[in-house]
């Protein structure tokens, strides 16, 4: 037993060391729909363990260009987040498809888990940050397993798994020292940890944008 609790801290303090960037507490989201979370990524039986959600999608070094994330998605598809909703735990976007690239049997609207957890402070993992509502992406997905909702899906990259598809997206490098409210966070696309990461997105989101739009 002791060696397991030592385990599982030992895997909390890589995902908390993981994290792009954080929002500041309870007394930014006043009235916000984040509000209602409650305290983790997923509901008790929904999707995966920490330790295999890393397993199971890209990391950001996995990622060269556009058809890596493409090979590893087994569902592609252009889509629009219409509403977000809450199960268990979990906060998740419902989003409806207007085209599929990839995947077969993909219903018009799906479930795509945010990459969220919530204690005192929302935590956003690497680069993501929330998708904007009614407004068209191209996302690339893998199915949710365990998952208490049917058609339920995650993306493939936290960072690179979702690209919308505007000419002009706004990004910037996170700021250690300034933390975001929710607000300010979604006026973004992309928020990166790192230079290299920041220089990745951009080229990225420029052929998605070229190739799906």
């Amino acid at each position: 037993m002791r060696k397991l609790c030592i385990g599982c801290f030992a895997v909390y303090i890589i995902i908390v060391g993981v994290l792009a960037f954080v929002w500041s507490g309870k007394e930014h989201l006043t009235n916000d729909k984040y509000n209602r979370l409650e305290l983790s990524m997923y509901s008790e039986k929904d999707c995966l363990s920490y330790k295999e959600l890393f397993d199971y999608i890209m990391r950001d070094y996995d990622v060269s260009d556009l058809t890596d994330i493409e090979k590893h998605s087994e569902v592609i598809v252009k889509a629009k987040m219409i509403d977000r909703r809450f199960a268990g735990k979990g906060v998740i976007n419902e989003c409806e498809i207007t085209q599929v690239y990839k995947g077969y049997d993909v219903n018009q609207t799906i479930s795509v888990y945010d990459d969220v957890i919530w204690d005192e402070n929302a935590y956003y993992f690497e680069g993501a940050v929330p998708l904007h509502e009614n407004e068209e992406y191209i996302m690339f997905l893998k199915p949710a397993l365990n998952a208490n909702t049917e058609d339920s899906y995650i993306f493939t990259s936290v960072s690179f798994g979702h690209f919308r598809l505007r000419e002009n997206v706004k990004y910037t490098a996170y700021d250690m020292d300034h933390k975001m409210c929710v607000q300010e966070a979604c006026g973004y696309d992309y928020i990166a940890y790192d230079v290299h990461n920041l220089e990745k997105f951009k080229m990225l989101q420029n052929e998605a944008y070229t190739k799906y739009k």
